[in-house]
């Protein structure tokens, strides 16, 4: 990784978690950001899966749909 790409993942990780929308859908299922990093994460993992109807081929949207058959 260069120093570039290293520099906006220790800032990414030091700021505070963002809060909209899709943050919110993912707390409502247990899974809470720390910082933006991970919060970019989310929202990227939403927009390739959850608004695709991908959750089958999505770790996460799996353990949700089994905690919802239980």
């Amino acid at each position: 990784m260069d120093k570039e790409a290293s520099d906006a993942l220790t800032l990414l990780s030091a700021v505070p978690p963002e809060t909209n929308h899709i943050i919110d859908k993912w707390k409502q299922n247990q899974w809470v950001a720390e910082n933006a990093s991970q919060t970019q994460s989310m929202i990227q993992m939403h927009n390739r899966y959850c608004t695709a109807f991908k959750c089958l081929q999505c770790s996460i949207g799996l353990s949700i749909l089994r905690k919802g058959a239980r």
